[in-house]
């Protein structure tokens, strides 16, 4: 019966070892900004043209007229006026709206937060003394169970 107890103290001393454990460590979510920024160019875009005006008066058959963008033919053959209206292949220079723009995000993003705890009391030397051999006798408690088993098989 004496070996059945020590084989209980054993394992009641390996639980209390066991569930005497840390917990894990929860983490706290914080929220974090974040700033992207967006850049937007606007295609469509109004072009104004410089207004250019030309008149022409001829005693001729036929008239020519010509500007930046484009230019024009008027005749007359056989009783009849042929007017002719051409755009000239010209590239027009054409400021373009740029605009910018900043998009906040907040996310949330785990951060470990340190916990300041006040302590009450401090501990004497005569409570530091029981708890530095209190665990010097877990220990050796430990060690002679497993000794008790390996010595009985």
């Amino acid at each position: 019966m004496r070996n059945l107890g020590t084989v209980g103290l054993g394992v009641l001393m390996l639980l209390i070892l066991l569930l005497n454990s840390c917990r894990t460590q929860v983490p706290v979510f914080i929220e974090k900004t974040v700033t992207d920024s967006i850049y937007l160019v606007d295609t469509l875009v109004e072009v104004k043209l410089k207004p250019y005006y030309v008149e022409r008066t001829t005693s001729d058959t036929i008239s020519h007229l010509k500007s930046n963008y484009s230019s024009s033919t008027a005749k007359i053959a056989n009783g009849e006026l042929f007017h002719n209206l051409e755009d000239k292949d010209t590239i027009i220079k054409v400021k373009t709206k740029v605009e910018y723009r900043d998009k906040i995000i907040k996310e949330p993003v785990p951060y470990e937060v340190e916990k300041i705890v006040k302590v009450e009391k401090k501990l004497n030397t005569w409570q530091k003394i029981k708890l530095t051999i209190g665990g010097y006798v877990i220990v050796l408690l430990a060690g002679l169970v497993t000794y008790n088993l390996i010595k009985r098989k």
